[in-house]
């Protein structure tokens, strides 16, 4: 699973390079603005902590480091390559948005439209808030434990069909009558 996070000084960088150099990519400002609009509303964003000592090559690059790590990302794409690398060294992989689009394109996902009350909606985008995630995030990962556990009792429905009360008194007479293990008394 994959998320999209940011933060204003991601986004302030994000702005800066596009607009000085959207006549090059045939962008007008206005369209800049648009696009990166659409990555705000996609995105989780993250207040980054305050400043550390530099641990990459490159002091500018550092923000996106504290994102990863705020934001418990563990990859970050760039084409900076030279100057991310050793982000690994703190648990965040780097890989070139080729390499990260080809990983992508391998993922089934599906969308599913669903008609919900306004309440449980105002209910999800709160506890998306709360958890710092996207709504899609906090959808995926509901329905998963929820179709999930229903699996697990259907493992425990199918070995209780096969068991008998005579197989449990014959393994239960060979259990020692003892005293608990001290912890184990309550």
């Amino acid at each position: 699973e994959w998320r999209l996070v940011l933060s204003n000084h991601l986004l302030l960088e994000y702005e800066e390079v596009l607009k000085r150099n959207a006549a090059e990519i045939a962008l007008t400002h206005d369209e800049v603005d648009r696009f990166l609009n659409a990555i705000c509303q996609a995105a989780d964003c993250f207040q980054l902590p305050a400043p550390q000592p530099p641990r990459l090559p490159d002091a500018d690059d550092e923000p996106l480091l504290r994102l990863a790590e705020t934001s418990g990302a563990r990859l970050i794409t760039t084409h900076n390559l030279r100057h991310l690398r050793p982000a690994l060294a703190h648990g965040v992989a780097v890989l070139p948005p080729r390499e990260f689009l080809r990983i992508l394109s391998t993922l089934a996902m599906t969308t599913l439209r669903a008609a919900i009350p306004d309440d449980l909606h105002e209910a999800v985008l709160a506890q998306a808030e709360r958890e710092h995630i996207s709504v899609d995030a906090l959808i995926s990962r509901t329905l998963r434990a929820a179709v999930a556990f229903p699996l697990l009792g259907l493992s425990v429905q199918e070995r209780a069909a096969s068991g008998n009360w005579e197989d449990f008194d014959r393994i239960m007479v060979r259990v020692p009558d003892a005293p608990p293990v001290p912890g184990d008394e309550r």
